[in-house]
């Protein structure tokens, strides 16, 4: 397997976290998803719009739960 570095701008990098589906996926995934949405919207455009809905519905779900999860707990009251 060949690695290698490449620069990205902030402004990017802010970009591609929005592609993210969750925080430990890696921009390699991201960008392969990138270029598979965009083939993918290039040979059926109903699909791609298809698939990127449910790229925005998995990440609303996700931030959801994350939310739920940092919210801090409400004590209940010892009698």
């Amino acid at each position: 397997m060949n690695i290698t570095t490449i620069k990205v701008y902030q402004k990017t990098k802010i970009n591609l976290d929005r592609f993210k589906e969750h925080r430990k996926e890696s921009y390699d995934e991201v960008l392969k998803k990138i270029l598979y949405i965009i083939t993918l919207l290039k040979e059926n455009p109903e699909l791609g719009r298809k698939l990127l809905k449910e790229i925005e519905a998995t990440k609303e779900r996700l931030e959801k739960r994350q939310l739920y999860k940092e919210e801090p707990l409400m004590s209940m009251p010892v009698e």
